[in-house]
């Protein structure tokens, strides 16, 4: 079975949207983790020109992201679809840093637990993309040099390093 489920963007003004966006979300982590399909509809542009408002994206359960993965998880009371560019342990807990392809900033770290699934297919228009095998793992990682420039992938570097000193 396959449902539907509005990705509400990041700011609200009318509490009904709210309760709608919490319910909707309840209902997606629910399915996911049962192994449904849920395609999600986007809404912003944090992650052009992979990612724009209408296109749609199917998730899948996610044991373990990989850096370079697309995750949707859970900030604040809200869905967000951002890229993994880190991950790392901290106070026994994994984390990951993640960041939108055309945000400046990066996001607070996310805990698994956070995390709802795995970016598995993308459709744009009537054209779908599968986001699996070697060609995709590539284009990915090319996604996620572009997002974070030479400055970028040295500054997580140095804020990883900074949380797990080397011993």
């Amino acid at each position: 079975m396959t449902e539907e489920v509005l990705l509400i963007g990041f700011y609200l003004v009318v509490q009904a949207e709210e309760i709608f966006q919490v319910r909707s979300a309840m209902m997606a982590h629910t399915a996911v983790k049962a192994g449904q399909d849920i395609w999600v509809t986007v809404k912003g542009d944090s992650m052009k020109p992979l990612l724009v408002s209408g296109d749609r994206i199917l998730l899948e359960p996610v044991d373990f992201p990989q850096i370079g993965d697309l995750i949707t998880f859970y900030e604040t009371s809200t869905l967000c679809t951002h890229r993994v560019i880190g991950k790392f342990q901290k106070a026994g807990q994994q984390l990951f840093q993640t960041k939108g392809d055309c945000c400046g900033q990066w996001d607070q770290p996310v805990s698994l637990e956070s995390i709802l699934g795995k970016v598995a297919v993308i459709q744009k228009g009537a054209w779908r993309f599968a986001l699996k095998g070697p060609l995709w793992r590539g284009l990915n990682y090319f996604f996620l040099i572009l997002s974070l420039g030479i400055g970028g992938i040295l500054a997580l570097k140095w804020k990883i390093s900074q949380i797990i000193p080397s011993h």
